[in-house]
């Protein structure tokens, strides 16, 4: 019932990963990456030099300029008219090639998380995912830099697949500390948020649930708020129960608030929770009791 973001919304926007990807989409036997040794060098400083200043225009833009250079297409063009598969293979490797003698070991290692985001599309996206094992397979044979370090990205994205949730969140949550510095971070952890939920991961489950609160989908919100309480998620439990305390976004309830509670204190045996139940336990009608005791004898969870 945990709904998957539509990969378009998670994409949408997007104008600077076709450079990463539309390499990952595509290799063949290698041939001149076109650039002189000069060039190379040039191309380096300046990327050292975006990278050092945390600009990503800047990266874009010399990511972009070595396309151009290299293809003399685009990065926006994909297997132009005229242009055969295989050539148009040939054309992106050649770029690849030369990333490959520009990009030096530590700026590869500063760019690790746009390879991984190039990797997630790539695997993402069937038009990409079925080229993605070309690149790896070039890498093996040329020892290209950019295809070796495409291929342990797209490793690390593979292993969401056998990874537990727990794990999958708390990468998810590494992004989001640092998404402020560039803004495909978000898109990552909201990658990994989506992995941690289809593993069934509750803190990964109540973290949409408070997002979309915080989004004003409140109808998203308490439905699968009221999910989570009703499979036993203590911070769930309270939530709900507060809300329908405060009347905040459900009808106000004393005694669905005392339900919630009880079930939580059961979980969790905590000397606050007692306090509220005794509280709203001081204020309940004769009627409520019972409709707390019905909700019990006939297993009814009250979340609307």
């Amino acid at each position: 019932m945990w709904k998957r973001m539509k990969m378009k919304r998670l994409l949408s926007g997007l104008t600077t990963v076709v450079v990463m990807v539309g390499i990952v989409t595509a290799c063949a036997e290698q041939d001149s990456s076109g650039l002189s040794d000069d060039e190379v060098a040039r191309y380096s400083r300046q990327l050292t030099e975006a990278l050092n200043n945390r600009d990503n225009a800047a990266m874009e833009t010399i990511l972009y300029s070595v396309f151009r250079r290299t293809t003399g297409l685009t990065p926006d063009q994909e297997n132009p008219p005229g242009i055969s598969e295989t050539a148009w293979h040939i054309i992106l490797c050649r770029n690849q090639k030369a990333l490959g003698r520009i990009i030096t070991e530590e700026q590869f290692e500063a760019m690790r998380d746009r390879f991984r985001f190039g990797a997630m599309i790539a695997l993402s996206v069937s038009d990409y995912a079925e080229n993605t094992e070309k690149v790896i397979q070039c890498g093996e044979k040329s020892s290209d830099p950019y295809s070796i370090h495409m291929k342990r990205a797209v490793d690390w994205v593979n292993g969401w697949k056998t990874a537990g949730g727990e794990q999958l969140y708390k990468e998810a949550l590494e992004y989001r500390d640092k998404k402020k510095e560039w803004k495909f971070y978000e898109l990552l952890e909201n990658y990994l948020l989506h992995e941690a939920e289809d593993k069934v991961y509750k803190p990964a489950l109540y973290d949409r649930v408070q997002r979309a609160f915080q989004e004003n989908d409140t109808s998203y919100g308490l439905i699968y708020l009221g999910s989570l309480a009703d499979d036993d998620y203590l911070p769930a439990q309270l939530e709900i129960a507060r809300r329908f305390r405060l009347g905040d976004g459900f009808e106000q309830s004393n005694a669905k608030a005392v339900y919630w509670l009880q079930r939580a204190q059961s979980l969790e045996n905590r000397q606050e929770i007692q306090d509220r139940l005794d509280l709203l336990l001081a204020k309940l009608l004769k009627s409520e009791h019972r409709s707390i005791e019905t909700w019990i004898k006939y297993n009814i969870s009250p979340t609307r």
